[in-house]
């Protein structure tokens, strides 16, 4: 069976990886624009360093009358940790020599002002009772929250009413640097053939419903 996946980033690279891993019979060419995968929404520059774990991502946890929904939060921290998982076994093979070319610890922290203490403090209450956000700490006094980031903090006058929240387990992840490893396994290891350069205009269904 031929498969064909439109874009060598972060999803395209993924899937490739992950199709062959499980069906290795499978024909899979990627096609780029650019000249090297990860170039594109998933370069380093252009996606979200925290790795999507929901830890500090205000916007998960939605407020509807005074009631706070972490469901969001808790999915996409478990797909997350899913995430870590295929990452993981990427290393133990070999496919990825050194993790530290891609992701590494790093405290993950939430900072408002005064017209959103009280909806971080209950952002915290209700995610730091969940296993996933057990480390979770929270703090409305300045020094301990220069502590935590102490270059935010510069120049700020100590009477700013303010509230924060840190989990120091977070991680930074180079979404770039691990396409970009993950595109060279799949091409010189799994068989994925690659075409950089190339430019898809437009995909449109045949009459029997596959996609061109």
């Amino acid at each position: 069976m031929d498969v064909i996946i439109i874009g060598a980033g972060i999803m395209g690279t993924t899937f490739a990886t992950l199709a062959k891993e499980l069906a290795p019979e499978l024909n899979i060419t990627i096609l780029e624009r650019l000249e090297s995968a990860g170039e594109g929404n998933s370069w380093v520059f252009n996606n979200a360093g925290t790795g999507h774990e929901a830890n500090c991502e205000l916007n998960y946890t939605p407020v509807d009358e005074e009631v706070i929904s972490v469901e969001k939060a808790l999915k996409i921290h478990a797909q997350f940790n899913v995430a870590k998982q295929f990452w993981a076994h990427l290393i133990k093979k070999g496919a990825i020599k050194d993790p530290k070319t891609f992701i590494n610890q790093t405290r993950h922290c939430t900072i408002v002002s005064e017209s959103s203490i009280d909806e971080l403090r209950l952002r915290f209450k209700e995610m730091s009772a969940h296993h996933f956000f057990e480390s979770m700490r929270f703090s409305e006094d300045f020094d301990e929250i220069k502590s935590w980031i102490p270059y935010l903090m510069e120049g700020r006058p100590r009477h700013e009413k303010m509230a924060a929240t840190v989990i120091e387990t977070g991680t930074d992840v180079n979404f770039g640097a691990l396409t970009q490893q993950m595109a060279e396994h799949a091409a010189q290891d799994l068989g994925v053939k690659i075409e950089y350069g190339t430019h898809v205009k437009r995909v449109h269904k045949s009459p029997r419903g596959v996609g061109l």
